[in-house]
């Protein structure tokens, strides 16, 4: 088997590998956990669980003979795995791009999660290429939302988490390290004394007494 090209950071299956890293998948990276199998099994079941009993609950309740609660429940089923199915695609979608959170991301978990409402509460295959498309600007909307709102409140104001860089308009921009080196800079050359800081007695003039030619 060749291996020319795969240092260069190729790899197969659309998945690119890093240079230097080994070709030959670890056997604890299977595919169950690349494609988040545990994840979407845990979300499905809580979503389908969820609408199942909502649906039984109100079809009890309500006293319907068998066939409409036979068609409540299982609709109802439906729109709890429909409510669900942003949380189930969310991590799946991240995973394969290999942790990227940017504009594309969103915009390809918009137009899965709307694709799948279109046909899941409208029922017909037009309705989810609509969603689809409908899916695309409601992504990158959600993605502003989330990078210019959500993250600068939760990350810069209520956890003041140091390595998080808040947007220039944000009112809040907890310091990191540079903005310290660099407060640390500014308060040394502050206290540098010059020749002029200094009267004719040799005594250290204040910086608020010290007044420059063409003030007096």
């Amino acid at each position: 088997m060749s291996t020319q090209g795969l240092d260069r950071g190729h790899g197969q299956f659309g998945q690119i590998l890093p240079v230097g890293e080994h070709i030959i998948p670890d056997k604890t990276k299977n595919m169950f956990q690349y494609t988040c199998m545990e994840h979407k099994m845990k979300y499905i079941g809580l979503g389908v669980g969820g609408g199942f009993t909502w649906g039984h609950g109100v079809a009890m309740w309500r006293g319907y003979p068998f066939k409409a609660y036979r068609k409540h429940v299982l609709q109802s089923t439906l729109r709890g795995y429909a409510a669900i199915w942003p949380y189930v695609c969310w991590k799946p979608i991240v995973e394969r791009r290999q942790g990227k959170t940017d504009m594309m991301t969103h915009m390809i978990w918009g137009s899965t999660t709307c694709g799948m409402w279109g046909i899941v509460f409208r029922g017909s295959i037009g309705h989810m290429f609509n969603g689809i498309g409908v899916g695309i600007p409601f992504g990158c909307v959600f993605w502003a939302c989330r990078e210019y709102v959500y993250l600068p409140l939760r990350y810069a104001f209520f956890q003041n988490r140091r390595e998080y860089k808040a947007p220039g308009w944000f009112p809040i921009r907890p310091m990191d390290s540079y903005d310290i080196l660099e407060k640390e800079i500014r308060k040394e050359k502050v206290d540098i004394l010059y020749p002029e800081d200094f009267d004719e007695d040799g005594n250290a003039v204040l910086q608020s007494e010290q007044v420059g030619p063409g003030w007096g």
